[in-house]
């Protein structure tokens, strides 16, 4: 596994995933993140990867674009990720 995506999964493995996937398809409703729908096409699946265990945090309004928008999710990585593989 590329190591921002290891990362980034070490990160968002701190969360509830439900929280997170909810959080996610509420963020794919909104139209003007229709540019950014591949992304958060990535990131759902790295939070569906999660194993659920008990009393995890919920992420907050203040964290989700802080690691939405961190490597390898922010765009010129994302792209890159896309053009070289992961």
């Amino acid at each position: 596994m590329h190591e921002s995506l290891h990362r980034l999964t070490k990160t968002i493995s701190a969360y509830d995933p439900t929280d997170l996937l909810a959080s996610i398809a509420a963020l794919q409703l909104i139209p003007g993140n229709a540019l950014h729908m591949a992304r958060l096409e990535a990131f759902a699946h790295l939070a569906a990867s999660l194993r659920a265990k008990p009393r995890e945090a919920r992420i907050g309004s203040k964290k989700l674009p802080r690691i939405r928008n961190s490597p390898p999710l922010n765009p010129l990585s994302f792209m890159t990720c896309i053009m070289y593989g992961w």
